[in-house]
């Protein structure tokens, strides 16, 4: 239900009042009255106004320095003051608005002006109140994200030198040695020299796509209302959940640990390339997180419009405080799993999923864990 806006008036002839309340009984407004300004900032916190009407001449502490009072203190300088007096020359309204009051109307007070000043301010308050509340909606934002900036800082100081340097140091020192001592090698060993510094290279290339993904997938998340995803094709989403794991399991050599449940039939609007990268990501860390023999388990299920899959390995689990802190540039017990990457895998899919209106979730289940994706089904286009 909507509040009437509240008015106060300070005044200490009670008869001005009630002319006032007169004046704008036809408006609905709420009205307040005190006779004085003593005490003021109490009284504003108890009544809360959106407007004050001030009397300028009374005779404990005048209109003027009540304003100033009012205006000095940081909670209430958005606070509309129209000085009502009957002090009318151009030096009184230039005190009035060096005491910091936002308008002026003389007395005898005149409806019409009275009521169309009050509406004016009433306004500016409306428009002050939004941008105060968009400005504290927004600082908690940023406040956010400037402690997840730091976190995150953190981890890309202490990944990506790591994941950079260590290919980095294996081509520089091949090259080195096939340079120093290659008069003196056999084939066999100059081949196995370049083999070292080739994979060392494509580890190179694997940590730089991944890191211009999440750069590429941020972006994209960041201008989300203008990615229009009606132009993406229905994608029978079974079809394609089955061919990626069933790649990511030979490129573990663990196809016999693969079990993939039979599918409900379901369509999502996505890019192939997105969906596909969604899944590499989400499954192979099912089979780097786990050992061999140990079941991955797959299978999905339709439900009011909503298409669930599920990643389940009997591999690794993680504390509750783990899990709510996966995220880019984080790794947890490295020093077991001796994982090599960024960390970014998980977070890039999961950004993409929230790209195409989906949702995803991590937790623990059956010694192990589960990545549950969720898409909103689309009709399949023919």
């Amino acid at each position: 239900m909507h509040k009437s806006p509240l008015i106060l008036v300070v005044d200490d002839e009670p008869v001005n009042f009630s002319v006032i309340r007169t004046l704008l009984l036809k408006d609905g407004y709420q009205l307040e009255y005190i006779s004085n300004g003593i005490d003021i900032m109490q009284k504003l916190s108890e009544i809360n106004p959106d407007l004050l009407l001030l009397d300028v001449m009374m005779p404990e502490i005048s209109g003027m320095d009540i304003c100033r009072q009012i205006k000095s203190d940081p909670a209430w300088e958005g606070l509309p003051i129209i000085i009502v007096t009957a002090l009318s020359t151009k030096e009184d309204l230039s005190d009035s608005l060096d005491a910091g009051a936002d308008d002026f109307i003389p007395k005898p007070v005149h409806g019409l002006e009275l009521r169309a000043r009050v509406k004016s301010m009433l306004r500016i308050k409306r428009q002050y109140d939004k941008i105060q509340e968009l400005y504290e909606s927004q600082s908690g934002v940023i406040k956010l994200l400037e402690n997840n900036l730091m976190e995150l800082k953190g981890n890309v100081a202490r990944a990506i030198p790591h994941e950079i340097n260590t290919p980095l140091n294996g081509i520089l020192g091949t090259i080195s040695l096939l340079l120093q001592y290659s008069e003196g090698m056999s084939a066999e060993e100059t081949k196995e020299l370049l083999s070292m510094a080739y994979h060392s290279a494509l580890r190179l290339e694997d940590i730089t796509q991944t890191f211009l993904t999440y750069v590429k997938v941020f972006l994209k998340s960041t201008y989300q209302s203008n990615h229009n995803t009606s132009t993406h094709i229905a994608i029978p989403l079974h079809e394609v959940v089955v061919n990626v794991a069933k790649v990511q399991a030979e490129r573990f050599s663990r196809l016999a640990d693969l079990v993939c449940h039979p599918m409900e039939y379901a369509c999502i609007k996505i890019e192939n390339i997105d969906l596909e990268y969604i899944l590499k990501e989400i499954i192979s860390n099912a089979f780097k997180f786990s050992n061999q023999r140990d079941i991955v388990t797959i299978f999905n299920k339709v439900e009011n419009n909503y298409v669930y899959v599920m990643i389940c390995n009997k591999g690794l689990s993680m504390t509750e405080e783990e899990i709510a802190k996966v995220g880019a540039f984080m790794q947890f017990r490295r020093e077991i799993h001796e994982q090599q990457g960024l960390g970014l895998g998980l977070t890039i899919a999961r950004k993409i999923i929230e790209i195409y209106h989906g949702s995803s979730k991590l937790y623990n289940s059956d010694k192990g864990m589960t990545v549950e994706m969720c898409f909103p089904i689309e009709a399949e286009i023919v």
